[in-house]
C-alpha cells in the first residue's frame, strides 16, 4: 500500500511487455492472433523489401521491426502513436505487397 493523498490505495503493478500485456489481456487465443498478425507482416515486408531496391520497402521492415522490438520492453501498442503508426505501417506493407502480386 502506498500513501496517495492521504488515502491507502494499492497498485497493481503493469506488464513492462507489450507481448505479456497482449497475452494478458486477450488470453492465448487472442495472443497466438496477434502474433500471427505479425509474423504474416514481417514475412510480407521481408519479402518485399529482399525482392525490391525500394528504399521505401526497406524502411518499412526497418521501422516494423523497430516498433516489434520496442514493446519488449515497453507496453507501447496501447498508446495512440504507436498504435496508429503500426497501422498505418501494416496498411503500407499490405499494399505494397498486392500491387506487386497483382502485377
Amino acid at each position: 500500500p502506498t500513501l496517495n493523498g492521504g488515502a491507502f490505495a494499492y497498485t497493481i503493478p503493469a506488464a513492462e511487455s507489450a507481448y505479456v500485456a497482449a497475452l494478458i489481456e486477450t488470453g492465448v487465443v487472442g495472443f497466438i492472433a496477434l502474433m500471427s498478425l505479425f509474423g504474416v507482416t514481417l514475412a510480407r515486408a521481408w519479402r518485399t523489401a529482399r525482392e525490391s531496391t525500394d528504399a521505401m520497402r526497406i524502411g518499412i521492415l526497418a521501422a516494423i521491426v523497430a516498433l516489434l522490438a520496442g514493446n519488449l520492453t515497453v507496453a507501447g501498442w496501447t498508446t495512440d502513436q504507436n498504435g496508429m503508426l503500426l497501422g498505418l505501417l501494416i496498411g503500407m506493407n499490405s499494399r505494397r505487397w498486392r500491387l506487386d502480386v497483382g502485377s
